[in-house]
């Protein structure tokens, strides 16, 4: 039985329910009208070594924008990015939308094992007056970045700059490295002048309610009171007063040199005759020892006496006073209980100080002293740089400087600061400076070609076809001093020449990324005997890279060229952040040349290493007398760096070189060889070629912009140089080339075509002699080629022509006769000429380059290349060509390319990869990983192509510490086929690597179609021609139908016209859709219109889905331009 209590208690539980049930609906419906956004962010690894990177991933839902911190700004909805902190960073996603925000951080860890950073600032001088100017100098260890306050920011990590602050100022640098933050002060100190003030009163003497007329004036200060009852006295400079009773009126005035005062007093009296009192000072402003006389009257006084010091004096009169600093005189004049007062200050001016410093004798040699003497006046202290510190004002002290050293002194006192400076010039010791263990006999052991070069002669020029003069000085980095020490073979090659080469490529003209001769000389003292040969610091500097700068500055330590001197740089710790970041940076296969044109040849392309000897150190007389004299009995190897040549120089020409001996040797560092001394001086000439950089990834996923500035230079000799502006978003650049004018009759044909690659900025071409050519330079990246189209009515753009100088020898016919197993290659020559004097050799990774010159050698029918001499080609599959020269400029064009038949086996135990596989990892980018096998490595090389129309470079990825065995490219772009290839390193030699047997890409998430491959026959252009295209679905959706057209440019009119525009689904043996992943392979036949025939130039082109009609990733991958084009010229009589 139920009751009525129950049912009414189920019924109130029932309401409750009912109510929960309707707000929580509420709830959510309102919820339902927007929804925040979410994120989520994560790094891979989280913690890494100073100098690593983390591959940040994240993702996102609802969020109508994504940013991330710490520089790397808006990103898109989900996504990867390399990221390689200095010390430990937390990257924040921010997502947002119109409902909300969400975050969400992580952090990655940077691990430190390196020393603090120490730095150091001085001022020099310490103390000057307003307006004057002060040397600030930093310098740092251990440091990466420096920042100074007060308005000067981040500075390199040593510095020297000029400073002029109106006010006492304190400079703090704070330097920042692996170890932690460092920081130092200095203060400079703004002397100001002692301030002045003077009142009068006219009359001294009034009865009461008579008035008396002050005047007041006042220098150097910035406060000024009048009392009493006056004030502020910078606003007026006179005022009436009506005194009561007899008042003085004190002046004070306030400077940042000190306070000054003075007095007058106004005498109020009904007396005939009242009490009265003046001083005054003749000059009011003396110098220290200097006098002035103080002369006073008074009027109906019984007493008079002047403070401070003077005491009771006559009625009236005078005397001479000599103040050592700035003095107010008070005179008091008394009668009758009243007093009447004066005042005057003589304000004492302080003598600069003086100072001079000598040094005798000025020339010493390095195990010799020089005694330093000096005088002052006017100091109070006197302090010499260099270590020396704190000094008497007058004396002598002996010094031994291990090089040529500027003492410079620095004299403080009232009057301010003076310097003087002497420098200690120390003789080159005529011990060797760097390569004394150098010959021309080692240079075999890293020569490719070295049985084949010719005889060494420096004595003659026979190439009269190459300029005048060459100059790189623009491109080097100001002259440093290697101090005592053995290490001008490692400023040569690693501050010079690697400096530059990074410039040059770079288009800069000194960059600011220079290297460290301390990294590159440290490993020298490491490989045992003979450290100093210039053949181990090319060593070193080819299997190891070379450090920067910043990273590593240069330091002088204990020892000259001695077992101690190498023990300390060969105990110098190097970490290994600093090692892998040095493998980015190395140098490749070294050049000898053999003759004065193979140096001013190579000159006209960069810099070159001179080995030298047998001359006088003594620092060359500047002017028409900078140049080194031979002195035979002087047994010295050096190394300096070549920067160019000038033929007509001291009449007898002279190549010009920068030493490492500072910039107070010589003219600024800088001196010549007159080509009369070659012979005498000259051990060796060496080139050395660059290797490629760290790929890095594309600033814009498009296609590259066309290059600009193009310049066709034809005026250096038997070829013609082409340069142009880099263009940021490419990976190389295709070289096209045709003849500007016809030599035959109507229709005549001629090839528009790609003779070559290039990384960068210039490419050399070898054409034939006499003839004017065009050329055309086209930015390569993964999505297409630069635009084709140039219209030079509007702008020259990327085109331009030039002519060679000379005459033509003919081609010679290079063929491989045999590959060894000891790493040797042995060619054969055919089609030699008589007049043939020398072969050039070159060698590439690809059969269109770029090409590096290995050098010159006799003109043989057979020569072989020992491939192990260098290690830089070992493990690889090189092409070759070769080019015949002649005296007067006689030349040929480069042969064909030919490439070895197997990968160069290594003469030493290397390790070699075993096994490379590639995947898309788990954060969305292509992951390779391998094994070796074996244990000698000491880092990976890593190698991509990208698969295009026609046949693309194999290109430098990365270079990677040897304890990796995986890699995350995350340069690669998505929808491309790539392919991959690894090679070891040790000891500079490279082991065989693998190369990936099928093509890899990261998935696209749209449709886009892509010309994946062209093949064709550029036959008799009169006739239809015949290709076939392969054309891939790359995408992720199906694609049902596309248009293509085959276009031609017309060059005359700046026109295209349309040879021919199909739909695909036309060809009825193809399968529709285009599904994702596959291709349609085709032949299409084409005819130019017959009034194309009758026009100078044109060129032609495929284009798919022109309309735009697919909504697809890429766009611009949807032209392929015909690598070879036709030229034409009518006849026109």
């Amino acid at each position: 039985m139920r009751t009525i209590r129950n049912s009414k208690k189920m019924t109130h539980r029932n309401f409750i329910i009912q109510i929960i049930l309707m707000v929580s609906m509420i709830i959510s419906l309102i919820g339902c009208g927007g929804q925040g956004p979410s994120v989520s962010i994560s790094s891979t690894p989280s913690t890494i070594q100073l100098g690593q990177s983390a591959v940040l991933t994240w993702s996102s839902q609802d969020a109508d924008s994504v940013s991330i911190n710490n520089g790397v700004g808006t990103v898109e909805p989900r996504g990867t990015i390399v990221v390689t902190p200095y010390r430990t960073t937390t990257y924040t996603i921010s997502g947002v939308n119109a409902n909300g925000k969400d975050e969400s951080s992580v952090t990655v860890t940077v691990i430190h094992s390196e020393n603090a950073p120490m730095v150091n600032i001085t001022a020099d001088p310490i103390s000057i007056h307003p307006g004057e100017e002060s040397f600030l100098k930093v310098t740092t260890i251990n440091a990466y970045s420096v920042i100074i306050d007060n308005g000067i920011g981040e500075v390199p990590v040593n510095y020297t700059t000029t400073v002029r602050p109106a006010v006492t100022t304190t400079y703090t640098v704070s330097a920042i490295g692996p170890g932690g933050t460092s920081t130092a002060s200095v203060t400079i100190n703004v002397m100001s002048p002692p301030p002045s003030a003077n009142i009068t009163a006219n009359p001294i003497s009034i009865k009461p309610g008579e008035s008396s007329f002050l005047e007041w004036s006042y220098a150097n200060a910035h406060t000024v009171s009048i009392q009493p009852g006056i004030g502020d006295g910078t606003q007026l400079k006179s005022l009436e007063v009506s005194p009561k009773i007899t008042t003085t009126y004190i002046i004070t005035a306030v400077g940042p040199g000190g306070t000054a005062t003075a007095r007058v007093t106004v005498i109020v009296s009904n007396e005939y005759n009242p009490l009265q009192v003046h001083l005054e000072a003749d000059p009011t402003q003396i110098r220290i020892g200097e006098t002035s006389t103080l002369t006073w009257k008074t009027h109906n006084a019984a007493r008079v006496w002047i403070e401070p010091e003077i005491g009771e004096v006559s009625l009236n009169g005078s005397m001479t006073v000599s103040p050592k600093q700035t003095i107010t005189y008070i005179i008091n004049a008394s009668q009758n209980g009243h007093i009447s007062m004066d005042s005057v200050t003589i304000n004492v001016v302080s003598d600069l100080p003086q100072v001079n410093i000598i040094a005798e004798p000025e020339t010493i040699n390095p195990d010799e002293s020089a005694v330093l003497t000096w005088q002052s006046q006017n100091a109070d202290t006197v302090e010499i740089d260099q270590g020396i510190g704190n000094v008497p004002q007058n004396g002598s002290k002996e010094v031994h400087p291990l090089i040529t050293t500027k003492y410079t002194i620095t004299a403080t006192g009232p009057g301010g600061v003076s310097t003087d400076s002497v420098t200690v010039n120390v003789k080159i010791a005529a011990t060797a400076l760097g390569n004394q263990n150098f010959s021309p006999a080692k240079a075999k052991n890293i020569d490719l070609l070295a049985d084949y070069r010719l005889t060494t002669d420096f004595s003659k020029i026979t190439d009269a076809n190459l300029p005048e003069k060459m100059d790189w000085s623009d491109y080097i980095p100001h002259a440093k001093s290697q101090g005592s020490t053995g290490s001008g073979n490692a400023f040569a090659m690693a501050y010079y020449l690697k400096s530059f080469q990074e410039s040059f490529s770079e288009q800069q003209l000194v960059n600011e990324r220079h290297f460290s001769p301390m990294f590159t000389y440290i490993l020298q003292c490491r490989t045992g005997s003979e450290p100093w040969d210039i053949a181990k610091t090319w060593k070193v500097l080819h299997s190891y890279g070379c450090g920067l700068w910043e990273s590593l500055p240069f330091e002088d330590f204990d020892g000259f060229m001695d077992e101690i001197e190498i023990e300390a740089y060969a105990n110098y710790s190097i970490n290994d952040t600093l090692m892998s970041q040095a493998f980015q940076y190395r140098m490749g296969s070294p050049v000898i040349l053999s003759d004065l044109d193979q140096i001013r040849m190579k000159l006209t392309q960069g810099p070159l290493v001179l080995a030298i000897n047998h001359f006088d150190p003594t620092s060359p007389v500047n002017g028409d007398q900078n140049f080194i004299v031979h002195e035979d009995r002087s047994d010295m190897g050096h190394a300096v760096l070549c920067i160019g040549y000038d033929d007509s120089h001291f009449e007898v020409g002279g190549l010009k070189f920068i030493n490492s001996w500072g910039e107070n040797w010589a003219q600024n560092g800088i001196s010549w060889i007159k080509y009369s001394d070659l012979q005498n001086i000259l051990v060796a000439a060496i080139s050395i070629n660059d290797l490629p950089n760290k790929l890095s990834p594309l600033t814009k996923i498009k296609r590259p912009d066309a290059p600009e500035n193009v310049q066709a230079t034809d005026n250096k000799g038997a070829y013609v140089d082409i340069s142009w502006t880099n263009v940021p978003n490419a990976r190389y650049y295709k070289i096209f080339r045709a003849p500007v004018s016809s030599l035959t009759p109507n229709h005549s044909v001629y090839e528009y075509e790609c003779i070559g690659l290039s990384n960068h900025s210039p490419f050399r071409d070898y054409s034939y002699a006499g003839d004017n050519y065009l050329y055309a330079i086209i930015a390569v990246n993964e999505i297409g080629e630069s635009e084709h189209f140039n219209n030079q009515n509007d702008s020259k753009s990327h085109i331009d022509q030039g002519m060679a100088i000379g005459k033509m020898l003919e081609t010679p016919y290079l063929s491989l006769i045999s590959q060894q197993s000891n790493g040797t290659s042995v060619y054969s020559v055919d089609t030699i000429e008589p007049t043939t004097t020398k072969l050039q050799v070159l060698v590439s990774h690809n059969e269109l380059g770029p090409w590096d010159s290995l050098g010159w050698i006799k003109p043989l029918e057979e020569f072989m290349i020992n491939w192990n001499n260098d290690g830089s080609w070992t493990g690889y599959m090189p092409y070759v060509r070769i080019m015949a020269e002649g005296q007067s400029g006689t030349f040929s064009q480069p042969s064909q390319a030919v490439q070895v038949s197997s990968p160069i086996a290594p003469q030493i135990s290397v390790a070699g990869i075993d096994k490379l596989d590639t995947v898309i990892s788990d954060i969305g980018v292509i992951q390779l990983s391998w094994t070796l096998i074996g244990e000698k490595v000491d880092l990976i090389d890593i190698w991509r192509m990208h698969d295009s129309g026609t046949s693309s470079p194999w290109i430098k990825l990365d270079t990677v510490s040897s304890s990796l065995h995986s890699y995350y490219d995350t340069t690669a772009i998505a929808g491309i086929d790539y392919h991959y290839a690894v090679y070891s390193v040790f000891e500079g030699v490279s082991g065989i690597g693998k190369q990936t047997e099928s093509p890899i890409q990261v998935p696209l998430n749209k449709p886009n179609l892509k010309i994946s491959h062209v093949e064709y026959v550029a036959g008799a252009l009169m006739e239809p021609l015949e290709m076939e295209l392969t054309i891939q679905n790359n995408g992720n959706t199906p694609i049902e139908d596309y248009k293509f057209q085959i276009m031609a440019y017309n060059w005359a009119k700046h026109e295209v016209e349309i040879c021919l525009e199909e739909s695909i689904q036309k060809y009825q043996d193809l399968k529709f859709p285009l599904l994702p992943g596959n291709k349609h392979v085709f032949t299409a036949t084409f005819d130019f219109p017959e009034h194309l025939k009758n026009e100078i130039l044109f060129s032609w082109y495929v284009l798919i889905d022109s309309a735009a009609a697919i909504d697809e990733a890429y766009e611009e991958d949807n032209i392929f331009w015909a690598q070879k084009m036709c030229w034409m010229e009518m006849n026109k009589h």
